[in-house]
């Protein structure tokens, strides 16, 4: 029952969001048109504020409920650390000290190439040729 009533919720919000949304757009693009007469950039200003409201309306529900999910996990992954022995509980906090540095060192080294590939790529559009190499 609960969880029905959060998904009507949440879609009755969407769609109220996205109609707020629409006459946002409409009151921002006939701002846009209007410009050279007057209260055309009141427009464009009301439209850009009404679009904000309708995303904040319709994206809202999504993110509460995401953290009462995130947070009744939370919750229920701690209930079960708090039943392993000492040592279990650091081999746990090893493991999970691991996967965030190896997910961290993975990162590093992705973005690395890829602003290594850019500079590159950069480089030989303006100078028309690869990077010479500092060290060779």
């Amino acid at each position: 029952m609960h969880k029905t009533l959060t998904m009507a919720w949440m879609a009755v919000c969407v769609i109220f969001g996205a109609v707020i949304l629409v006459a946002g757009a409409v009151l921002f693009w006939h701002g846009g048109a209007t410009e050279g007469e007057t209260g055309g950039t009141a427009d464009t200003a009301y439209g850009l504020a009404v679009m904000a409201a309708g995303a904040a309306i319709g994206v809202f529900p999504f993110f509460y409920e995401l953290g009462k999910f995130i947070r009744s996990e939370l919750r229920a992954y701690n209930g079960w650390k708090d039943g392993l022995t000492p040592e279990q509980r650091a081999g746990v906090r090893a493991a999970e000290t691991a996967a965030i540095v190896g997910g961290a060192l993975v990162a590093h080294e992705v973005m690395h190439r890829h602003h290594e590939a850019a500079s590159a790529q950069l480089t030989e559009s303006i100078m028309g040729g690869p990077r010479p190499d500092p060290f060779a």
